[in-house]
């Protein structure tokens, strides 16, 4: 195991320097990400953005290091194939997952498709750099048997019921994020930057807002988990749990750290319109957020999941 974590944090040094990279590159091609634009750039200095994008990496690189090992013989592919699909699937989960509750809100804000492009110009070099590099280090330290990859036959079980259970159990997601999100507003006191939670009919549409994109992911983590059943320690109930947990540590963790991150080294004194709230406030909310919310979604995720899956 301590191999594995060693393979993950030199794979992770690698993704946080082509993260950072890829984060000055799309500031200076004027796309805004995190709401910083090329204007904003002297308030993010590089060398934060290489400490928040390695120390990021690091963490949550030997957490993937340690789960591309246990899952091993369920990814598709051999070698190289096997690497790249492992980095489309990080990539997907921890970045692309993201942006597509943004984009339901806000699909007619041309800001808003250009800030998720920078998350997908960031993210998929980063991520597929990894894998790569994960991929390669895993081959050379089991040649010299410091890690041990057994390629044995698993067991799958259809991952069309997984994707139809599990976009079932999205819906109710995606109310169960909609209502710990309006309550962590109100709670927060933020309530003010959004549509007044008052209004019956804001909040019928943010349940429909978080209900579509959580409809998407639960058939695709549904699918996930059929296929991975057998590698998923324990059973039933517990075998949910343990599964749904995984995905909030290297998804909602994983974003809530990022938006952290870059709020905590935001100078006071920065607003965004129309709202006129601090840049530094908006990002930590959204950060705790991330990590709020969806302990609560994904406790009632795998609980259903782990309950109603039939093998």
């Amino acid at each position: 195991m301590r191999y594995a974590i060693v393979a993950g944090i030199l794979a992770g040094i690698i993704a946080g320097i082509i993260g950072a990279i890829s984060t000055i590159f799309v500031l200076k091609a004027d796309f805004p990400y995190f709401y910083y634009t090329t204007e904003e750039m002297p308030l993010l200095p590089i060398s934060k953005i290489f400490g928040i994008e390695i120390i990021l990496s690091i963490i949550f690189g030997v957490i993937l290091s340690i789960i591309f090992l246990k899952a091993y013989n369920v990814i598709p592919g051999d070698r190289v194939t096997k690497y790249i699909v492992y980095g489309l699937f990080c990539h997907l989960i921890v970045g692309i997952r993201e942006i597509s509750t943004t984009i339901i809100y806000s699909w007619t804000s041309p800001e808003v498709w250009f800030e998720n492009a920078s998350w997908i110009i960031i993210g998929f070099p980063q991520w597929i750099a990894y894998a790569l590099v994960l991929g390669f280090l895993y081959e050379f330290l089991s040649s010299k048997k410091y890690i041990t990859i057994e390629k044995k036959k698993i067991i799958k079980y259809s991952m069309i019921s997984g994707a139809v259970l599990g976009a079932f159990l999205g819906i109710i997601n995606g109310l169960t994020a909609a209502f710990f999100m309006m309550i962590f507003e109100y709670l927060y006191g933020f309530s003010m930057i959004l549509p007044s939670i008052q209004n019956i009919i804001v909040i019928i549409s943010r349940f429909g807002a978080h209900a579509v994109p959580h409809l998407l992911w639960g058939a695709f983590f549904g699918a996930i988990f059929a296929r991975a059943y057998n590698v998923i320690p324990g059973k039933g109930v517990i075998k949910g749990l343990y599964y749904a947990y995984i995905i909030y540590l290297i998804s909602a963790v994983h974003q809530g750290a990022l938006w952290l991150a870059y709020g905590c080294i935001q100078p006071l004194g920065v607003l965004i319109p129309p709202w006129n709230v601090e840049m530094k406030e908006l990002l930590i909310f959204f950060g705790l957020g991330w990590i709020i919310v969806d302990i609560f979604v994904y406790t009632v995720y795998g609980l259903l999941l782990g309950k109603l899956f039939k093998k």
